[in-house]
């Protein structure tokens, strides 16, 4: 049998409120034992209403914030046991792209210096012209890359910041954080629910 790209074991994430001098302690369980395999190419879509834990999953699985009790293996390899260091050189191979492009991108950053950060963050040389190319990939011109977000489209923002993440190839997986319809194969009209999708790739 093929290992999974990705695996989640009885992963759960609780939050504990109050406990101070007028407020009891209480505790909130945002994700109860979720159990998931994903293969590579494979797109699973995690549907729910607003609140109910599907970006608090998302952030659990990149180790955003940190799990209470479960497991996260990437190709095998559990991601909660990891030490920071071997963390980072693990997340060169994961990436979350989120729904409002404007509100993750840096106003004062380029397009061309959003794109260059994970190298510079991940330590890695970046090949000349990547930020060209990656700008090609989704249809924009390679002048963009001199603008910064407030200068763009919605549409040309919501392009470019799909690969804004996603450069450190290669890639095994990515989080969508309620994607756009336009880049979500799952379409829902109820505005109640929200959605999530994971893609993994070979």
């Amino acid at each position: 049998m093929t290992q999974p790209l990705i695996q989640l074991r009885a992963l759960t994430r609780r939050f504990e409120t109050g406990g101070g001098w007028f407020t009891p302690a209480r505790s909130m369980t945002a994700v109860r034992a979720v159990d998931l395999a994903i293969a590579r190419g494979e797109v699973v879509g995690v549907v729910g209403e607003s609140g109910c834990g599907k970006s608090t999953l998302a952030r659990l699985v990149l180790r955003l914030i940190e799990p209470t009790s479960g497991q996260i293996l990437l190709d095998g390899t559990d991601l909660t046991a990891l030490p920071r260091v071997a963390l980072r050189a693990a997340r060169r191979r994961m990436a979350m792209v989120f729904q409002d492009p404007y509100s993750s991108l840096d106003p004062r950053y380029t397009v061309a210096d959003v794109l260059a950060e994970p190298f510079v963050v991940q330590r890695r040389p970046m090949d000349k012209g990547a930020a060209e190319a990656m700008l090609a990939d989704v249809g924009l011109p390679a002048s963009v890359a001199a603008s910064h977000p407030h200068q763009l489209s919605a549409a040309s923002v919501s392009a470019w910041a799909s690969p804004a993440p996603l450069p450190c190839a290669p890639i095994s997986s990515c989080w969508m954080n309620r994607p756009p319809r336009s880049t979500c194969r799952f379409r829902r009209r109820s505005s109640s629910c929200c959605l999530a999708c994971v893609t993994g790739w070979g």
